[in-house]
């Protein structure tokens, strides 16, 4: 019998201690965010650049970038560090200037995000009226059209650096 109420006993301070442990906090969802325009950057583009595309991350943890220049230039530079140079006619940057021009390019938000691991971040950084800013999205985020229809333009360019694609 005394064992009895010593299992009892053992048994009741064991529901009460776990009972009175404080619990994990409920998941939070997040409220809505209201992201301001395309960010200020510091760091200035070079004077005949019409525009930078990063692409980082990714499952590969890439870091690439393409410098598209108005004479058009391209320089592409590859995770390892390693440049490709390639020259397009005028003609071939006419679709991305018109897009980088159109008023709602400056009014886009400074990022487009998502959740979820090893995705690519697509940053385009653009000089517009002598001020530097970056538009940013990654896989999985929902940018708007305008912002899809330039990454798709620059994937395009990049292509011509090195015939397999660069960053896509």
């Amino acid at each position: 019998m005394q064992m009895i109420i010593i299992v009892i006993t053992t048994l009741i301070g064991l529901l009460l201690t776990t009972c009175s442990a404080p619990t994990a906090p409920m998941a939070h969802t997040p409220s809505a965010t209201v992201v301001p325009g395309p960010t200020s950057t510091s760091e200035p583009l070079p004077a005949d650049a019409l525009a930078i595309y990063h692409k980082r991350g990714c499952i590969q943890g890439l870091n690439e970038s393409l410098i598209i220049r108005a004479g058009g230039t391209l320089d592409f530079t590859d995770t390892h560090g390693a440049t490709q140079q390639a020259h397009v006619e005028a003609d071939q940057l006419t679709t991305l200037q018109g897009l980088l021009a159109r008023p709602e390019f400056a009014r886009l938000q400074s990022l487009y995000q998502s959740m979820g691991a090893d995705l690519c971040v697509y940053t385009i950084t653009v000089q517009r009226e002598g001020r530097s800013f970056s538009v940013t999205t990654m896989d999985g985020a929902e940018p708007p059209e305008l912002l899809r229809e330039v990454l798709k333009e620059v994937q395009r360019l990049c292509t011509l650096t090195d015939g397999q694609g660069g960053p896509q």
